[in-house]
This record gives C-alpha cells, structure tokens and sequence, in this order.
C-alpha cells in the first residue's frame, strides 16, 4: 500500500511548511493505491511518524473553496456548474 516514490515529494512539502509531518494517500475507487507519511512526532524529538500513530486531522476544505473562488473571480471566469451539481443532499 505505501510506495517510497512520493516520499521525496511529501517530504519537500512537509520542509516548505516547516511541520512536523505530513502524510498523504491517493485512492482509487475506494482503496488506497499510493500513500505514504514523513516526519518526526512532535517537535524537539527525533521519533519518526508512523502510519501506525493517531493523528490530528484538520479541515481546509473551505478555505482551499473560498480561494478557489477568489481566484475564479480575478480571472472573471465564469463558471457554469454549480458547487451542489452531482452531490447527494439528505
């Protein structure tokens, strides 16, 4: 499941972020075909991250929105799909 060949980039990620770790998986149709994570536990250590540990998830998804918008919105590019189109509300 977790190949060595992202970690490279996962790992300049985690560097131009200055975090601690970072992990990241691709998934397709359902299961998990690439993944891997990079780092130390916490900072002032050196114990490396495992796929094993718990992690702290955050959510972005409204911010990576809000500027996806904003730079729709500087180009004037008008959109013709909605943000609802295709998804399933109960």
């Amino acid at each position: 499941m977790y190949f060595g060949r992202i970690r490279v980039e996962i790992d300049d990620f985690r560097h131009r972020l200055d975090v601690s770790a970072v992990g990241a998986a691709f998934t397709e149709d359902g299961g998990t075909v690439l993944g891997d994570v990079v780092g130390i536990t916490h900072r002032g250590t050196t114990e490396p991250i495992s796929v094993d540990l718990q992690w702290y998830v955050g959510s972005c998804g409204k911010a990576i929105t809000a500027l996806l918008y904003a730079r729709l919105a500087r180009n004037r590019t008008r959109c013709e799909a909605s943000a609802l189109d295709g998804a399933i509300l109960d």
